[in-house]
């Protein structure tokens, strides 16, 4: 038995299910989940994320900590909480980065699902004071006082989304449905109150898809429920649009090269694009500050990423200094990571303005 035998017995007792529900069984079956079973990351695996890329970016991650935390008047304890923290490199640069003062009252708690993750973050990990939780809620339960950082790197691009279709009589949604034991997409009803806030209708080009997801906005209340009660911060990377668009953002990437989404469900990395504009509408219901969304590319420079990637150099090899700079290249260039992906903050009222958003708006919220 396969998932994709799981699919299709699904579709074949209770009909066509919706491309969120694909994704969830793709990516989070206990069994055949991909996130459950793969080690995804690194030239083995099917994608490279930006704290694998270089050490510079868990570094300056860790240096806006520390700036941010001196800041805000150096407040005791500091939580580190981390949402699907895949090897467990970036928390392993921040940490490595931080003054030894500083890290010997650091708790750091990491939320993963994957047991082939968990056992390498261990082995990375290893002599920290590292708290693993399988929940999002079950981390922050677990913390009672202390100024608190929640980091996400490529978290949200893929929680499942909803897909709605501009028909000639109105919004569809797009479906997986199965036709002699193959995956194929179909159109139906909208399976749920998620309907575009769009009162011209008629305006809006037959054939547009527009990407809803619910989950992702369950995340951000929790995250943001907890920083009025906390205080801290949460900062967020991933790519995605930061204005309010329409497309097919829906990708499934395998061995570094795009791929059949309906192909081998649970052997591929499912993901859509982030709307930060959607991200920042939902923000701003709760009495937290709003910075960005930045560009990764402008966020790293700002922080400092070409004087960190001078001092590495400084003590490299030639090999090893073009290495360093075709990293840097790559995490900052606006025709590589730098403008696709963005960086969005939100911080208790009470912090100071966190580095990295110098040139970004600040959206003050005043929710009463």
């Amino acid at each position: 038995m396969s998932l994709k035998d799981l699919i299709i017995n699904k579709i074949k007792t209770k009909g066509p299910i919706t491309v969120s529900e694909y994704m969830d069984d793709c990516l989070f079956n206990e069994q055949y989940g991909y996130y459950r079973i793969h080690n995804p990351l690194g030239d083995r695996g099917d994608f490279i994320t930006a704290p694998e890329i270089s050490q510079i970016f868990g570094e300056l991650i860790g240096i806006w900590i520390i700036d941010l935390w001196q800041r805000s008047g150096q407040p005791g304890l500091l939580n580190l909480i981390e949402l699907g923290p895949g090897h467990g490199t970036m928390m392993a640069d921040i940490l490595r980065i931080l003054p030894e003062e500083l890290r010997a009252k650091t708790n750091t708690h990491l939320v993963e699902v994957n047991e082939i993750l968990i056992n390498l973050q261990k082995q990375k990990l290893s002599g920290q004071n590292i708290h693993w939780h399988s929940s999002i809620p079950d981390a922050f339960d677990a913390i009672s006082d202390g100024f608190t950082i929640v980091l996400a790197n490529e978290f949200f691009d893929v929680l499942p989304i909803h897909q709605l279709i501009m028909s000639d009589s109105g919004w569809q949604e797009r479906y997986v449905d199965c036709k002699k034991d193959k995956l194929v997409f179909s159109t139906g009803p909208v399976s749920a109150n998620i309907y575009p806030p769009l009162t011209e209708i008629s305006q809006i080009p037959t054939g547009s898809v527009y990407e809803i997801c619910p989950l992702a906005f369950e995340v951000l209340t929790l995250v943001s429920e907890f920083m009025l009660k906390q205080n801290g911060a949460f900062l967020a990377f991933d790519y995605g649009f930061v204005l309010n668009t329409f497309g097919d953002t829906l990708q499934a990437v395998h061995s570094h090269s795009y791929h059949d989404i309906l192909k081998d469900p649970g052997n591929s990395d499912l993901t859509a694009h982030i709307n930060f504009f959607k991200f920042v509408e939902h923000l701003s219901n709760f009495d937290l500050n709003i910075f960005g969304p930045n560009l990764q590319g402008t966020f790293l420079s700002e922080l400092g990423i070409d004087i960190r990637a001078h001092t590495l150099k400084s003590k490299a090899t030639e090999l090893q200094a073009a290495e360093i700079d075709r990293s840097v290249h790559r995490l900052i260039n606006t025709t590589q990571m730098g403008e696709l992906f963005k960086v969005l903050c939100i911080a208790s009222k009470s912090l100071p303005k966190p580095s990295g958003f110098a040139t970004c708006f600040t959206h003050q919220t005043s929710v009463m």
